[in-house]
């Protein structure tokens, strides 16, 4: 997942919380000892959040269950556009009504907005010299 990113700087990971455990165990070997993948906040990475191979991990009970695609998303954000309705309106709708709760002498308040998001990429992207690899700015596991 980490080869096939696009751009590494921008990246963050999202995991389920039961990917903990097999994320936990995880480690890459050197010589007759390993590097732990995963590492927790505060601990030896000596940053306030999770980390997976150096980058941030967000823990998000959207993601998928373990095994499944999309457990694990690696992703860039800044290449993913949202977009508010536009015509008569285009900054949302906002009320308010001070009759709603006149017995508590509370004004209430409601903003309406349209919304919508997708990446910006169509597709993965072959690059030149590369044969079957593709890089993306959205990166999920496979099924396992």
């Amino acid at each position: 997942m980490y080869a096939r990113m696009f751009d590494k700087s921008n990246a963050v990971w999202m995991a389920n919380d039961n990917c903990l455990p097999q994320l936990a165990t995880m480690a890459l070997a050197v010589g007759t000892g390993g590097v732990p993948v995963w590492l927790p906040a505060g601990g030896a990475s000596g940053k306030p959040y999770d980390t997976l191979f150096g980058k941030p991990l967000f823990w998000n009970k959207h993601c998928e269950s373990v095994g499944t695609v999309g457990d694990i998303i690696f992703a860039d954000w800044s290449q993913y556009l949202i977009g508010m309705k536009s015509g008569q309106g285009a900054t949302g709708k906002f009320d308010t009504s001070i009759h709603f709760r006149f017995d508590a002498d509370q004004t209430v308040f409601r903003f309406v907005f349209r919304i919508d998001g997708q990446p910006w990429w169509p597709t993965a992207f072959t690059p030149p010299k590369a044969t079957t690899d593709t890089l993306s700015p959205f990166v999920t596991l496979a099924t396992r």
